[in-house]
């Protein structure tokens, strides 16, 4: 909506066009906040899933491991055994490492992005708040689109 297409250029009317603008500006700031949000959620499920699947997995191979113990192997092929059941956990265990870190140092990221955004939506906020009441006092805009601008506002408030 832009209500400061209505308007001439006269100081009066630069404020409704920068009330506007500062509300567009604030709605991709809100934007952005719900984006790194939603990115630092999956995140934290991927994390979930990453040390779930595989340790349902190890149990799997150990419970058929210990069953399989009624017939007496010898004691070369069950070392062969142990030693490849040993590698492959270690792999799995250096694989869910590797992907922490990363995880970890991607939510970092992402968590300092998100605190700058919300520090600018607050300034925004703050800003937008002291334009919607000089608009306010001076009457530079009908009473309707005032109330749109007063919604828009409220919708920014998180």
């Amino acid at each position: 909506m832009d209500v400061s297409a209505d308007y001439d250029d006269s100081p009066e009317s630069k404020i409704v066009q920068e009330l506007e603008s500062l509300i567009d500006l604030a709605e991709k700031c809100v934007d952005k906040i719900d984006y790194l949000t939603a990115s630092i959620e999956k995140l934290r499920v991927n994390l979930t899933l990453v040390f779930t699947i595989p340790g349902v997995f190890l149990s799997g191979v150990l419970g058929f491991l210990t069953g399989t113990g009624g017939s007496l192997p010898t004691p070369f092929v069950d070392s062969q055994i142990i030693m490849l059941c040993l590698f492959a956990f270690l792999a799995l265990a250096s694989g869910m490492f590797w992907f922490f870190v990363q995880t970890q140092s991607r939510r970092r990221s992402l968590l300092r992005e998100l605190d700058v955004e919300r520090n600018v939506h607050e300034r925004l906020i703050t800003l937008i708040h002291e334009q919607t009441q000089r608009v306010k006092h001076r009457g530079l805009v009908s009473p309707v689109t005032y109330a749109m601008l007063q919604i828009r506002e409220r919708r920014l408030m998180r």
